[in-house]
């Protein structure tokens, strides 16, 4: 029986898609999306339950000049995605004593009198109420304009000259500020730049084509990146090589939409102590109602079922990690395209409803699957609603 067993699970990736057309419609999903927002290239991982890797989906090409197609090798920076692996070093952090979640900014950055009690905790959670850099007059020009390596610091100083959006603790509001603060905390605590304990991190997760990137691209980066553009009104922009130094621990790391799928299961299996804050009150949430925010993660209930996932989106690409655990399956994407409006919701649901109506995938659910107990009880949300960034 044991030999049985283990043999469906080595031989299930190929079994699954060798006359499946359910794997010929997620093909399908992906090159229908590609012509429907117009995208150059999109790339499509999904690593289904009691995989060792990922199956990937692509269409399109790597850059407006060089046709050549996406592969699952190919490149994107995933932006905000990079909040996730900043989340886990600071979990570390935690559950190693090194740092509390009560220990307030005064402790680590005195030179930020303005900010001194406002928490770990809060950075974390986005409900410190500290201003988004990105937000600041004239900001997206500073970086089209110049090919600058910006620091940390120069980031966070911005962000100082502005009012508190609301009093810590008392509402929530995405800002990309919190995270940077975190990249600068964890290289206080650890006495290690950034750079090093992501490369770490990297290697433990076994990520060969993950980079984090706040210089110039190197030869063997650049070899394998999509040209990312910005689509404005009149022509799309290349912006491939505006470096993440913009956005440092909040969204500067590069990778494969394989190597995310693979992230993205160490990540929620690992030891994070998750509370989910509201992300219209602030409050903790404790019910599946609502959309709640936690260590550089949402969860929310959809028509297709329940998900925890990270957007990411930089000047040229946009990204998406999900985890739907009544499911058991992970999956990434990443076009070399942005801004795109309603992409996610397409993407999120497009890819959820396939695997829903999988008979294949269903039937093997109740044999190899262990999901919570909440899934046998919780009924999919009645719309798609996605939380505001700005």
């Amino acid at each position: 029986m044991i030999k049985k067993v283990l043999l469906i699970f080595i031989i299930f990736p190929f079994s699954f898609c060798y006359g499946n057309p359910q794997c010929n419609s997620l093909q399908k999903l992906v090159n229908k999306e590609k012509n429907k927002f117009n995208i150059l290239g999109l790339s499509l991982s999904i690593l289904l339950p009691n995989q060792p890797s990922a199956i990937t989906f692509t269409a399109g090409t790597r850059s407006t000049v060089n046709k050549a197609p996406l592969d699952s090798n190919s490149l994107f920076q995933v932006g905000s995605v990079t909040k996730t692996f900043t989340a886990l070093l600071i979990a570390r952090e935690l559950n190693d004593k090194h740092i509390t979640l009560s220990d307030k900014l005064g402790k680590f950055f005195p030179e930020y009198p303005k900010w001194k009690n406002i928490t770990v905790e809060q950075l974390i959670n986005q409900t410190s109420g500290i201003f988004d850099y990105i937000r600041s007059p004239g900001w997206w020009q500073k970086v089209y304009g110049q090919e600058k390596i910006w620091q940390a610091h120069d980031l966070v100083n911005i962000a100082y000259k502005y009012s508190n959006d609301f009093t810590p603790g008392s509402a929530w509001r995405y800002s990309n500020t919190n995270y940077v603060i975190l990249g600068m905390i964890l290289e206080k605590s650890t006495n290690e730049p950034l750079t090093n304990l992501m490369k770490s991190l990297f290697d433990t997760v076994k990520l060969e084509h993950t980079y984090y990137m706040i210089r110039p691209y190197p030869q063997n980066v650049m070899e394998n990146m999509a040209h990312g553009y910005w689509q404005n009104v009149e022509q799309r922009v290349d912006a491939t090589t505006i470096n993440g130094s913009w956005i440092q621990s909040a969204g500067a790391i590069v990778s494969t939409t394989n190597n995310l799928t693979r992230w993205e299961k160490y990540f929620y299996k690992s030891r994070i102590p998750f509370h989910l804050r509201n992300t219209t009150t602030g409050k903790s949430l404790n019910s599946f109602n609502g959309i709640g925010y936690s260590f550089g993660s949402f969860r929310m209930n959809t028509p297709e079922g329940l998900i925890w996932f990270t957007p990411g989106v930089t000047p040229g690409y946009t990204s998406m990690i999900v985890y739907a655990p009544c499911l058991n399956v992970y999956f990434a994407y990443s076009t070399n395209i942005a801004p795109l409006s309603n992409f996610h919701k397409e993407m999120i649901l497009g890819v959820l409803h396939e695997l829903n109506r999988n008979q294949q995938f269903i039937n093997l659910i109740p044999k190899h699957i262990v999901t919570p107990d909440y899934c046998a009880k919780l009924k999919p949300a009645k719309k798609f609603e996605f939380p505001k960034l700005e």
